[in-house]
């Protein structure tokens, strides 16, 4: 499974002692969100090829845990592929389907669904930093844009695509009238740094464009390109 835009996430409800996790990344960073009430960082630190990382160890293994890692950082710190979840027992004769004791935080349900389109103002570009400072992946966390937050404000599942500096025809810091790579360039893409797979790695079934009739959301919301279409 690949993926880069930003607010990607996906979890597991599990029984076990350590959650590690298989990516193929360098340098995107990422929230953990642990039973829906700790919300710790990971950092993927490695680029070559698929990496094992530990994510988190638990005292209690008999008991179920519930983790969600939902991506802060945005396209332009490049793809991600996901390889798996591990999840290790100390005591490896307990069936993953023995009576745990006590049960598992239910998956967020979502009321609605939002899509937000936008540049670095959607996205968290240096939400995180302190002045002065340059932009990196650590001055950056899609939770704590605007986007993230309205979306849990209404109860809503936020669809996040942004990329900063990207315009509607022009983008920041282009000489030209128009520009070769606009946000329309991206905007239909699964993944956006990535227009096609290759076809010995993509099933005949498997789409790399997307519409957004596929996913029905409740409302769409535009709020930076008409910002991202005036002269910068």
């Amino acid at each position: 499974y690949t993926y880069d835009w930003s607010a990607v996430q996906y979890g597991i409800s599990f029984i076990g002692h350590t959650l590690g996790i298989y990516l193929k990344d360098a340098g995107n960073q990422y929230d953990l969100i642990v039973d829906e009430t700790q919300t710790l960082q990971f950092n993927a630190t490695q680029d070559a090829g698929m990496a094992y990382y530990t994510l988190i160890r638990f005292e209690h293994a008999e008991q179920y845990h519930t983790v969600r890692l939902v991506k802060r950082t945005e396209a332009l710190f490049g793809m991600v592929s996901f390889g798996g979840f591990e999840i290790n027992h100390p005591d490896r004769s307990l069936s993953p389907l023995a009576t745990p004791t006590d049960r598992p935080v239910p998956p967020r349900e979502f009321k609605h669904r939002i899509e937000f389109l936008g540049d670095s103002l959607s996205c968290g570009y240096g939400n995180l930093g302190h002045w002065p400072c340059h932009f990196s992946a650590d001055t950056e966390d899609a939770m704590q844009s605007f986007p993230y937050l309205t979306a849990v404000h209404f109860e809503a599942e936020p669809h996040l695509q942004c990329w900063s500096g990207k315009g509607v025809v022009r983008n920041y810091g282009d000489v030209n009238t128009t520009s070769a790579d606009p946000f329309p360039t991206f905007y239909t893409r699964s993944v956006a740094n990535n227009p096609t797979l290759p076809p010995s790695t993509r099933p005949t079934s498997r789409r790399t464009l997307w519409s957004s009739s596929s996913v029905p959301t409740t409302t769409a919301l535009i709020r930076s390109l008409l910002r991202m279409s005036s002269p910068m």
